[in-house]
């Protein structure tokens, strides 16, 4: 029969950190009931309760195992001699009519093995109990002579605080004694700063008065002189292109230039009478001749219908209706076409004429070449010119904005830029056509 000594005191359906928590609960309240009991004066009460003492199992023990030596009713047999023979036949009725105390009595054996260790546990957990009052006591104790330590401690510390509660406070006060003499010391030299102050902003506002009337004077004055030396700059600008131009007219005189001459005389007269005495003309024709214009070239090419110079044409003034040019403006100057060319054409047109001028637009062929799509060998001819013959060369190149404000100052009244950037070949042109009155006068 298995022995059930080994059985915990007790089971629960608690995790252990729950149980661990109800222990300390447990050793909490008796420490502070013992505190409270300590307070009121019941020491001695407390300390007459004992926990009780069980009785011995040394006489329950020799009783249990004389139980289980006898296997009663039935009788021991020692030998095989005739009178234990006996005792074994009369065992035999025994066996089969009294079972039923013999399973009664191993269940009375077994319970009191079963008693038997539950009187080993209460021994064991009254042994634990005690030790337990032994050490909550001692604890008690060592409590209580904590206490006495803590208050022995305490009262020292504050006696100690105080005192230098005291030696602070005294200190405190000469030092704030010392911070208002400061203070006042203090407040007279910040009064004394700011007179000062004001006296010394009182002149540097004066100087700096001074210092700005005398620099808005010397603005003034290199105002009016950057003024007069610009106007002077533009002036001996102007002389030295005049004096340019005087020296070119004196080298090639007006009638040193070359005699206008038509080439068939049939052929412009016919052209003429078509125009119905709007005259138009296409200055600088080349190889780009207009059937329906009066061609006028330098050099006498196919279709040329007069050969002259643009500068001397077989005109008179306010008699054209229409003067084109094309790729001819970059030819010249730009104080050439200023001063001398376009005002000659100017003079030409009658009062609702007007000019057309195409012409590179050298602003679209400085981004051709700067985003790779003009090479620079066609940069450099568009620029200067193909220079393959006499007058083939290229002095002046414009954008629609800088031949606008020339024929601007010319005098014409009203510029129209129909085109800016259209390609004819290689070169991005544009065209611009220029009125001698505003178009509302033209319309009416």
């Amino acid at each position: 029969m298995e022995s059930s000594s080994n059985q915990p005191l007790f089971s629960s359906g608690l995790d252990a950190a729950e149980v661990e928590q109800i222990l300390k609960r447990i050793d909490e309240h008796i420490f502070l009931r013992s505190i409270i009991q300590e307070q009121s004066g019941h020491d001695t009460a407390t300390a007459g309760v004992q926990m009780p003492v069980l009785p011995s199992l040394d006489d329950y023990t020799w009783r249990l195992e004389r139980l289980r030596i006898v296997d009663a009713p039935l009788f021991g047999i020692g030998s095989f001699s005739p009178k234990g023979i006996v005792k074994w036949l009369l065992n035999v009725p025994i066996r089969i009519f009294g079972r039923k105390q013999l399973f009664y009595n191993r269940e009375v054996l077994e319970l009191l093995n079963v008693t038997r260790s539950q009187f080993l546990a209460l021994q064991q957990y009254a042994s634990y109990t005690a030790n337990l009052s032994e050490s909550i006591l001692q604890l008690q104790i060592e409590v209580a002579q904590l206490n006495e330590q803590i208050d022995v401690q305490k009262i020292k510390v504050l006696s100690e605080q105080n005192e230098q509660i005291a030696s602070s406070q005294d200190g405190l006060q000469r030092w704030i004694e010392q911070l208002a003499n400061n203070y006042e010391g203090h407040q007279r030299w910040m009064k004394q700063l700011a007179d000062n102050q004001q006296h010394v902003t009182a002149q540097l506002n004066e100087k700096q008065d001074r210092q700005q009337r005398w620099m808005k004077q010397l603005a003034d004055n290199q105002t009016g002189q950057r003024e007069w030396i610009d106007i002077l700059q533009r002036k001996l600008a102007m002389v030295a292109l005049d004096l340019r131009e005087q020296r070119d007219s004196q080298h090639h005189p007006a009638q040193e230039l070359l005699e206008p001459r038509i080439v068939n005389p049939e052929v412009y007269h016919r052209k003429i009478a078509a125009m119905n005495g709007k005259l138009r003309l296409n200055l600088g024709s080349g190889e780009r001749p207009r059937s329906d214009y009066i061609n006028v070239d330098y050099r006498e090419l196919p279709e040329t219908d007069v050969v002259a110079d643009v500068r001397n044409l077989p005109f008179a003034e306010g008699t054209l209706a229409e003067i084109t040019s094309a790729h001819l403006v970059e030819h010249f100057r730009e104080h050439q076409m200023l001063t001398r060319i376009l005002p000659y054409w100017k003079s030409l047109l009658h009062t609702d004429g007007m000019l057309r001028i195409i012409c590179p637009n050298w602003d679209a062929m400085l981004r051709r070449q700067q985003d790779g799509r003009l090479t620079i060998h066609d940069f450099k001819l568009l620029t200067f010119g193909g220079q393959d013959y006499e007058g083939d060369d290229h002095f002046a190149m414009y954008t629609p904005e800088t031949l606008s404000d020339l024929l601007t100052a010319v005098g014409f009244n009203h510029i129209e830029v129909r085109e800016r950037e259209r390609m004819n070949g290689i070169c991005p042109e544009m065209e611009l056509v220029a009125y001698l009155q505003p178009a509302t006068l033209l319309q009416h």
